[in-house]
């Protein structure tokens, strides 16, 4: 099974109805990347079809064609959360270069409008307090607040301003669109649309890929190789027992007792869930080797795609007035 762009954007669009029917209260959030989703599909579907023949013999009847048939799908859910898994990147691609552009923008309106303000408010003890608070913040999303606020001020003594500056009634329709514009996209607990319909689709194929890899376990319990046939979401496995170690047949001379080590138990097939959206949240340090002399090896780490290269730039945007008199 490879990823085909047309097919797998043909099964999204084919199962969305069915994704927008699941359950909120439901929703899983993706905890491997799409591609394992696709490796642990292969894997499973190919084990799948060695014990296919005893399920009449261990299954009832309508359980095994419950089975039958989500054998079947499986599949197609995989490349349809590859599909929906894509868009979402994608679309948190294009999202981020878009805010960092437009932060650009909005930070020259806020000084723009910040220098044609004082000498036109500033000598008004009321418009003067709401300057300097207006003046004391620091950051993005400030700017954005910022530019917004002052669009109010302008506005709201339009007589004392008009043809006094250079600022115009539509560059502030403009500053407050897209200072408006940068809130929203600033805003963590605003919905996307994209990474919604990715929780759905991971979750869609979880379903179907847990009933198989349980009963595909339970049929296969007697072979060692049972986990590698039917490998967990999260490839997490319970490590073999220490086998203690051989009394010697005499006891060494002043040999201080150290208790064993405990070995870490993992009774979860998946891996823990990591936070999000916050893509500044960081992973858990990996353990060091109980042998001091043993150099601690490196833990994979999937690298974050690089910040998009957009600049903060001096220069006004594109439309701005004329310098000021």
């Amino acid at each position: 099974m490879e990823p085909n762009s047309k097919r797998i954007s043909e099964l999204l669009e084919q199962n969305r109805a069915a994704l927008a029917a699941l359950d909120d209260s439901i929703l899983i959030r993706p905890n491997v990347h799409r591609a394992r989703v696709v490796a642990l599909t292969n894997t499973t579907l190919q084990s799948f079809a060695r014990i296919e023949s005893s399920l009449d013999e261990e299954l009832s009847p309508a359980r095994a064609i419950e089975r039958r048939q989500q054998a079947e799908q499986l599949e197609s859910r995989a490349l349809t959360y590859f599909a929906a898994d894509l868009d979402r990147e994608e679309n948190a691609t294009r999202q981020e270069s878009r805010r960092a552009a437009i932060a650009a923008r909005v930070a020259e309106h806020d000084r723009y409008l910040s220098k044609w303000a004082w000498p036109l408010f500033g000598d008004d003890p009321e418009l003067n307090a709401v300057l300097v608070d207006i003046r004391s913040g620091r950051g993005v999303q400030d700017d954005a607040e910022d530019v917004v606020r002052l669009a109010q001020l302008y506005r709201s003594r339009w007589q004392q301003a008009d043809g006094k500056t250079p600022v115009t009634m539509d560059y502030l329709s403009t500053a407050e669109a897209e200072a408006t514009e940068l809130i929203t996209l600033l805003d963590e607990g605003g919905v996307d649309p994209a990474r919604d319909l990715a929780w759905r689709a991971f979750t869609f194929w979880r379903q179907t890929y847990h009933a198989l890899m349980n009963l595909g376990r339970y049929l296969t319990s007697d072979d060692e190789s049972s986990e590698d046939l039917f490998p967990g979401i999260g490839n997490a496995r319970r490590p073999a027992p220490r086998t203690p170690p051989t009394p010697p047949d005499e006891p060494l001379a002043d040999a201080p007792d150290s208790p064993a080590l405990p070995l870490p138990v993992n009774d979860s097939d998946d891996e823990p869930t990591v936070a999000e959206p916050s893509p500044a949240t960081g992973g858990a340090a990996a353990a060091q080797p109980a042998n001091p002399a043993s150099p601690p090896s490196s833990a994979g780490v999937i690298a974050a795609p690089p910040a998009p290269a957009d600049a903060l730039t001096e220069s006004a945007p594109t439309g701005s007035p004329p310098a000021g008199r």
